[in-house]
């Protein structure tokens, strides 16, 4: 029986693992030759649709010509440029954004966009959330509504802020009643989605004051304080004095004095004496925000308020009378 000696398999093992460390370090630049070469390439690719996405950003004339030129770029051309396209969609408005949302479509994009939101990445659903609100796709709500259950926060305030993007005032039920329940959204990307929705999603608000959730009223609340009109100031003055749920109250306090209705004065000024601090500051605020003088007087009886900051509340806004 023959034996290899093992002076000569250790010197086969050294030149073998040689020879792959040699061949790893010559294949190394090629690599990186390779990959500066396809990003010229689409670099180069890219900037020959650059021009007309500037031109369209412009928001000019020739908005459906260069739409039409846009929608007739190589497949190439347009994977290259589709980082540029995804950052136009934030920068335009109106018809040069439903254009480009439109192409998009034609391009498949918005089949992608969807099917990323049902992926199993939190943060590629969440960009895909954020990319269907900004080209404001409207056959995206209904998906989008669907995320707002998501089983990641991020997705869930991403899917909210997009319907608000998209602007239809059907989706203000979904939203004020994703604020409850087991995967709640938080009241912040609400609020902002119901104030993009527009004084169309007024009747929807006002339902949403009388909600047996704490939330969905103090969130419908600060957003009425937005939107709303005369109306709404008497809707808000009546939940105002059926509110049992101290948050609520401080949240209409704020739309209140937003809504500037001297017809809300003495409601407010009654709630200086609320046995909630933080009600109480709101009211100050809220007062100050009114500018009504007839509040005068209830704002300097606030100056003995046993809180410190409610008390410098009532002094500011007196100040802020004394000014106007």
């Amino acid at each position: 029986m023959s034996t290899v000696p093992v002076m000569g398999v250790s010197w086969t093992v050294a030149a073998v693992c040689l020879g792959l460390l040699l061949a790893t370090v010559a294949l190394v630049p090629a690599a990186y030759w390779l990959r500066d070469r396809r990003g010229r390439r689409r670099w180069q690719r890219a900037a020959r649709v650059r021009p007309l996405l500037l031109r369209l950003a412009a928001e000019g004339d020739d908005e459906e010509e260069l739409l039409a030129e846009l929608g007739r770029v190589g497949p190439r051309t347009w994977r290259a440029a589709r980082p540029q396209l995804v950052s136009l969609l934030y920068k335009t408005r109106g018809s040069a954004q439903a254009g480009l949302a439109e192409v998009m479509e034609q391009r498949g994009e918005m089949r992608r966009l969807l099917a990323a939101t049902s992926g199993w990445s939190p943060l590629l659903r969440r960009r895909a959330a954020h990319l269907l609100g900004a080209a404001g796709w409207e056959p995206g709500r209904n998906r989008l509504t669907f995320l707002l259950r998501d089983a990641d926060p991020e997705v869930r305030a991403a899917a909210a802020l997009a319907l608000g993007r998209i602007g239809d005032p059907r989706s203000a039920r979904p939203l004020l009643k994703a604020l409850a329940g087991h995967r709640p959204v938080g009241p912040d990307p609400v609020a902002a989605a119901l104030v993009r929705l527009g004084p169309a999603a007024a009747p929807q608000l006002r339902a949403g004051l009388e909600s047996p959730q704490p939330r969905a009223r103090s969130t419908s609340a600060a957003a009425l304080g937005v939107l709303g009109g005369p109306r709404d100031v008497r809707e808000l003055l009546s939940r105002l004095e059926r509110e049992e749920e101290a948050d609520v109250r401080v949240a209409i306090l704020g739309a209140l004095g937003r809504l500037g209705s001297p017809a809300s004065a003495g409601a407010i000024s009654a709630r200086l004496g609320d046995h909630d601090p933080a009600v109480r500051r709101a009211a100050a605020e809220a007062l100050g925000e009114l500018g009504a003088g007839s509040t005068a007087e209830a704002l300097r009886a606030a100056l003995d308020d046993p809180d410190p900051a409610n008390a410098r509340a009532a002094a500011d806004a007196l100040l802020r009378l004394e000014g106007s």
